[in-house]
């Protein structure tokens, strides 16, 4: 939330100092790529590593911990619904988390098949 409300502000300030007949574009334009607009990365929570983990605010070593030894005996996460099992993650930590898990898509058996011999 606190990314949002940044971005709103350095937007409008950006619009006062502008000189006049710049676009809302142009002025979004300007702002330099590192600043508290830029997305935060993404996972894919079927490949991410302890480092990554480590790497989310609010994830610490043990959390990561069983978030991995979590896929590690269940296996692929199917949603990232799935964290709600893992001691530790509530509905509240979920809707936190969200932000920065996708799932990629499974691999297609086709391209897991090997040429029939002839």
């Amino acid at each position: 939330m606190k990314y949002v409300i940044a971005s709103i502000l350095i937007l409008l300030l950006g619009a006062a100092l502008a000189p006049p007949g710049l676009s809302g574009a142009e002025i979004a334009a300007a702002i330099p790529s590192g600043s508290a607009v830029e997305s935060r990365p993404t996972y894919d929570l079927n490949s991410v590593g302890r480092e990554d983990l480590l790497a989310i605010r609010g994830i610490g070593p043990a959390l990561a911990d069983r978030i991995l030894d979590y896929r590690a005996r269940h296996g692929a996460f199917s949603s990232v619904d799935e964290l709600l099992g893992i001691k530790g993650i509530g509905e509240k930590s979920l809707t936190r988390l969200r932000e920065h898990f996708t799932l990629a898509p499974p691999p297609s058996p086709v391209a897991n098949r090997t040429p029939a011999s002839p």
